[in-house]
């Protein structure tokens, strides 16, 4: 019985052991993009127009709203505008895009997704579709909350790179943020 322990554990101890060689042995490839940069994406073209890191009156002067979370300092709000061209010959439907380019935002130690809530308030869309070879500005949005950071991180919060993901696998594609 001993015998038995002894080599099924051996083996755990290869298999674990050829695992973590074989992970570390690929490094994941990252392909980076910055704001001005056109990507084609087969259907659609994407131009990465502009970001921000706004405090909530920044926000509310740069896109004419009234929100009101986080009024008391304990937030920022982090944006990217994104103009969208359907390249292709029919017209693609907006959920098929949203589909495609909702990922998210991050940055070494922090992540969060895109604030659907904040996006209606922000983006004007007068069709279901986006025509053949029309194009659109969407502003992506999120909210970074200060209690996800120490405070020394929070006070030079505009010193660390955040990132927006386009596509997180299997090769993940990301753009640099302007801040």
């Amino acid at each position: 019985m001993k015998k038995v322990l002894s080599v099924i554990l051996v083996c755990v101890v290869v298999f674990w052991a050829g695992r973590i060689y074989s992970i570390n042995q690929s490094s994941p490839v990252t392909t980076f993009y910055n704001i001005g940069d056109a990507v084609d994406c087969g259907d659609l073209e994407l131009y990465m127009v502009e970001s921000h890191l706004d405090d909530l009156d920044e926000f509310n002067d740069r896109f004419k709203t009234d929100y009101s979370y986080g009024s008391d300092g304990e937030c920022k709000y982090i944006s990217i505008c994104i103009d969208v061209t359907n390249t292709s010959d029919s017209d693609i439907h907006w959920d098929q895009i949203f589909g495609f380019l909702t990922k998210g935002f991050e940055s070494q130690g922090w992540g969060s997704e895109v604030d659907i809530n904040i996006m209606s308030k922000i983006n004007v869309f007068n069709d279901d579709f986006l025509n053949s070879g029309s194009s659109q500005k969407i502003w992506f949005v999120t909210t970074v909350n200060k209690v996800c950071y120490k405070e020394r991180s929070w006070v030079n919060i505009y010193d660390r790179p955040f990132f927006y993901v386009l596509s997180p696998a299997p090769h993940k594609t990301v753009v640099r943020l302007d801040t």
